[in-house]
């Protein structure tokens, strides 16, 4: 009997045991629940009121006093060797924010650049234009995608035009840079006629259309986010201008952004002044270059970095801008990080940086989504956009994977002078605003990701060199063959022409007179009676004509001068040539000159002028 009890009173402890350790685990995963819910709860709150408090470091260990210090030591290191005036850096990791200002925002008045500081981000608009892009679509319930034709977009009363592109390509074509239009560089660099709107290019864009092919291949285009603008004013009965500020920078918090209207933004105090290499020497742009009117769309915002680290947050959150705010939907910003244009491999092979190369680390171009460059970097994933124009240069690169983004922007570089003219590595491959930001965009992400980086304070400054050569580095021109481009310039038959006109002094006369095309307005060509040669002017663009010997001696160069003469000759070195930024060439018919066809790029269609009178 004591024995049967004694086992009754062990199998009694044994169970209330096993009970009471089945009592500490379910408390110990109740508490947990509870604190894991506060902490998501605490961690929207704080992420809703970061928008509103400015409170940027949550995590200290994030952002430690050692990694600031390297971080802060290789850009002062930078910017001192690359004569770069000011710098601005937004770096978020893990949802914690750190802003680096760096030099002056004025170089006369020595007045520094602040967390509040303006600058011109260039390209890196687009991403925001396709983001725009995204809520037109979320807002329209589906009746709208990526993949709707304009013409189904347009009313079909709207669209005149013969061509019959707008049955064809879609928003993802536009935003993907495969739909066919070129970059338009002329239009940006002489602007366009103050009577041409938005809307007005609805009619107007077939005359950049440069790839005729029915396939569609990666070209790099303005004027197709442009056309993409005046489709959301469309859409929306408001300016793109408007929408950005109401769709984006507002619920983003973004107060200090927008875009830019005139020249007189430039003054203002809280904006870094643009400064530009010429002739080896830095000195003030003329900020009325900045004005891209309708081509806005493509590359004319202007942030800070407080308002930049806010975007990076939110696009790191996939589309959420605050705790009870998913402006995008998961999966529209999700596919934009999709590729849907692969880039030129004839031109990918001559510049992607890989360890086959000579690079100490891959990184290999993937893509391009929409509004963004997709790249993997040592291993990573990294969903980037740059933007250049003319002074200001900027990169913001993302790394998912880690929950890391980040932004740089300059307000200008000094470019090279005679002194560096012996050790050419002294100044690397000339002047080049991407060169001088793109090794601190590689330091902070190794920093972050790998804790230790190739590029220090030492080797910097030669950066690309010792990894690769300069020539490798520069623009490299291939004529892509998959490309149908559209010219009709008329060879053969100014050959025949060459007999009835001669070029000399006397014969420039001939040129001489006013020449119009529907979208970019009049060109003007006169000669300048000091020097006796062919002068230029399309609006904001001018400069001298300087024959160029080819099969037809009809070719000139232009060599830009006034508000543009950096981008002709932005260093004093012998070993970098005078830039022929643009190529014109004259098309006899009937023994006279009937048109002249402005060239920027082998992959680029020239824009062509009639001749008036």
């Amino acid at each position: 009997m004591k024995m049967f009890l004694s086992f009754k009173f062990k199998c009694f402890i044994y169970i209330a045991t096993i009970f009471f350790f089945l009592y500490l685990l379910l408390n110990k995963w109740l508490n947990n629940a509870i604190y894991t819910n506060k902490t998501q709860t605490d961690f929207m709150q704080s992420t809703k009121n970061k928008f509103v408090q400015a409170s940027y470091v949550k995590d200290l260990s994030v952002f430690s006093a050692y990694i600031k210090q390297r971080i802060t030591d290789f850009a002062k290191i930078l910017i001192e060797c690359k004569g770069v005036p000011g710098i601005t850096i937004s770096i978020v990791k893990d949802d914690n924010i750190w802003l680096l200002p760096l030099g002056y925002r004025d170089l006369e008045n020595k007045s520094p650049i602040t967390e509040d500081t303006k600058f011109l981000i260039g390209s890196i608009t687009k991403t925001f234009t396709a983001q725009l892009t995204a809520i037109l679509i979320q807002e329209s319930q589906e009746k709208i995608s990526w993949d709707t034709p304009l013409k189904e977009i347009y009313r079909p009363n709207l669209v005149k035009t013969s061509d019959d592109f707008f049955k064809t390509i879609t928003l993802r074509d536009l935003l993907s840079h495969r739909s066919g239009f070129d970059s338009g560089n002329l239009a940006v660099r002489a602007s366009l006629p103050d009577n041409i709107s938005r809307q007005d290019l609805i009619q107007l864009i077939h005359h950049v259309r440069v790839n005729t092919s029915s396939e569609k291949h990666f070209l790099y285009s303005n004027m197709g986010y442009t056309l993409v603008g005046s489709l959301l004013e469309h859409k929306w009965n408001q300016s793109w201008e408007h929408l950005i500020k109401e769709k984006l920078f507002g619920p983003l918090g973004m107060n200090h952004s927008s875009v830019v209207k005139t020249a007189e933004d430039f003054y203002s105090q809280d904006i870094a002044k643009p400064y530009i290499p010429v002739e080896g020497e830095i000195k003030n742009c003329d900020p009325i270059v900045y004005v891209l009117g309708p081509i806005a769309v493509a590359g004319d915002i202007l942030s800070n970095a407080k308002d930049m680290a806010k975007w990076l947050q939110f696009v790191l959150r996939q589309g959420n801008a605050e705790a009870d705010n998913q402006l995008i939907s998961y999966h529209l910003m999700s596919s934009m990080w999709e590729a849907n244009s692969h880039l030129d491999k004839h031109f990918l092979n001559k510049t992607e940086k890989s360890k086959i190369n000579g690079w100490p680390k891959d990184d290999l171009n993937l893509g391009y989504g929409l509004g963004w460059f997709l790249n993997k970097y040592n291993g990573k994933m990294n969903y980037w956009h740059g933007g250049g124009l003319y002074s200001y240069y900027s990169l913001a690169w993302l790394f998912p994977e880690t929950n890391l983004g980040f932004f740089i922007s300059i307000n200008g570089f000094k470019g090279c002078n005679e002194h560096d003219e012996e050790n050419e590595a002294n100044c690397p491959c000339g002047s080049n605003g991407f060169s001088i930001i793109e090794p601190l965009a590689y330091f902070i992400a190794d920093i972050f990701n790998d804790g230790q980086s190739w590029l220090n304070t030492t080797n910097v400054c030669k950066y690309p060199h010792p990894w690769t050569k300069c020539i490798d580095q520069k623009k490299i021109e291939i004529k892509n063959p998959q490309l149908h481009i559209k010219d009709n310039f008329n060879k053969e038959q100014n050959l025949q022409e060459m007999n009835t006109l001669k070029l000399n002094t006397k014969s420039l006369h001939m040129f001489l007179g006013t020449y119009t095309n529907p979208l970019l307005g009049d060109i003007h060509i006169t000669i300048d009676t000091k020097s006796s040669k062919l002068y230029f002017q399309l609006r904001l663009l001018t400069g001298f004509l300087h024959h160029q010997p080819d099969e037809t001696g009809l070719s000139f160069w232009l060599e830009c001068d006034k508000r543009y003469r950096f981008l002709s000759k932005p260093d004093n070195l012998s070993y970098v040539p005078v830039k022929k930024t643009f190529i014109l060439k004259f098309n006899v018919k009937y023994h006279q000159i009937d048109s002249v066809h402005i060239y920027f790029a082998v992959n680029e269609a020239p824009f062509i002028f009639k001749k008036k009178s």
